[in-house]
């Protein structure tokens, strides 16, 4: 009866322990679950925006849960795991019920630890991949640039390229258009005002898409431009993500860097390309139209890449070039994806003399900033309205919001 009682007071503490012992497992595998389920929602999950707060707990913290428990009592209900062979040792020590729970949880622990390292190896070797990619034997620039009578053929919507990893360029008219927006447009902005009439008098080619990373990296494996930061977080969230197809928008790039771009790719072909002028980007984005954005007054859905017009399919951050539609001049991204460098100063208003020819306003500004046009994946959709405009330090290592599109004087 004496030995039945300590047994029994012996076994009723070990039950405690055990339970508390299984809320510690509980608990860490929670905690453990929910960071990887929330960084596989950040890096694979299109966009957790489109979900409401209650849809996004649930969608993370369901599958969590149901991991937590599996971890603290199934390899208990299975028996899979027989008890340690080092616990029989402390048998006196250690009641047999926490004996026969140290085991599995140990294994949980093995098996979490397990699954982390998977993890942690899979991003390091999709990122050396990445970096190994766009190493300079991959990406030729063999030069093939237009004929003077090619180029005097051209006609608007014909389309070309000077060289292998060089931008597609497409021709577009010239015409008149008004500059800047009225006063009762959704967004308006002092900067964008007073409208006033331009003209464009002859056609000129612009980049069909915004200058890729393909597209950079030709120009930095040779040379002329600095690598992209391989560092970066956007290059390594799409890493994570599955990788850099080469056909997303070159980023992290200030003015400077783009002009880099231009004077290589001048030398390469031998031909005119510059930066746009800020009315020729404004000209060229709005395609013929008057509205907010070449689709219309009303931003929608999957008509861009920006916060708050992003679609199921979309993810957050810079998406591959072309995705959406092109405007009635053939253009791709004018609006969201990142935003782009023109060639203009910085001027706070369209008052004194701006140029009503379409060419570049670099007199009577501040030249130590550029205008940025267009919006990007990050700004909200007045941001990306035909005549928003931004200006910001040239010499600055923009961030991944910020890229640009070529241009090219065309032969009359």
């Amino acid at each position: 009866m004496a030995e039945q009682e300590v047994v029994l007071g012996h076994e009723q503490p070990g039950r405690e322990e055990s339970t508390v012992g299984q809320l510690v497992i509980f608990f860490m595998a929670l905690v453990v679950s929910t960071l990887i389920a929330s960084a596989v929602c950040v890096l694979f999950v299109a966009d957790l925006g489109n979900l409401t707060n209650l849809e996004s707990v649930v969608s993370i913290m369901g599958p969590c849960l149901l991991f937590a428990w599996l971890c603290t009592y199934l390899p208990r209900v299975l028996r899979c795991c027989p008890p340690d062979a080092s616990l029989g040792k402390r048998s006196d020590d250690i009641p047999k019920l926490d004996r026969d729970f140290i085991a599995p949880s140990r294994k949980a622990a093995s098996m979490l630890a397990f699954a982390a390292g998977l993890m942690l190896l899979f991003g390091v070797c999709s990122f050396l991949f990445q970096v190994a990619r766009f190493q300079p034997f991959f990406l030729d620039i063999s030069p093939s640039p237009l004929a003077a009578e090619d180029e005097q053929a051209l006609k608007p919507g014909d389309k070309f390229r000077e060289c292998t990893n060089c931008p597609d360029m497409v021709v577009i008219p010239g015409g008149k258009f008004k500059m800047g927006s009225p006063a009762d447009q959704f967004g308006h902005k002092n900067s964008e005002g007073p409208p006033h009439e331009v003209t464009i008098g002859q056609r000129f080619a612009v980049g069909k898409f915004e200058l890729t990373v393909n597209e950079w990296n030709a120009c930095a494996a040779h040379g002329g431009c600095r690598p992209l930061d391989y560092l970066s977080l956007d290059f390594i969230l799409s890493s994570l993500r599955g990788g850099l197809s080469g056909r997303e928008p070159a980023s992290s790039l200030s003015w400077d860097n783009a002009q880099q771009y231009v004077a290589w790719i001048v030398k390469v072909t031998g031909k005119p390309y510059r930066l746009l002028t800020e009315a020729e980007w404004e000209y060229a984005a709005r395609g013929g139209k008057t509205t907010a954005y070449f689709w219309g007054d009303e931003i929608g859905k999957e008509n861009a890449n920006c916060t708050g017009c992003r679609g199921e399919l979309s993810r957050i951050g810079v998406e591959e070039v072309g995705r959406f539609k092109a405007n009635a001049f053939g253009l791709h991204d004018m609006h969201g994806n990142v935003a782009e460098w023109v060639e203009d100063c910085s001027h706070e208003r369209y008052v004194g003399n701006p140029p009503i020819d379409g060419s570049a306003w670099t007199a009577e500004g501040n030249c130590d900033l550029r205008v940025i046009r267009g919006g990007s994946w990050y700004d909200n959709p007045p941001d990306l309205r035909s005549a928003a405009r931004i200006s910001q330090d040239k010499s600055r290592f923009a961030n991944t919001t910020i890229g640009f599109r070529i241009s090219r004087t065309l032969t009359p």
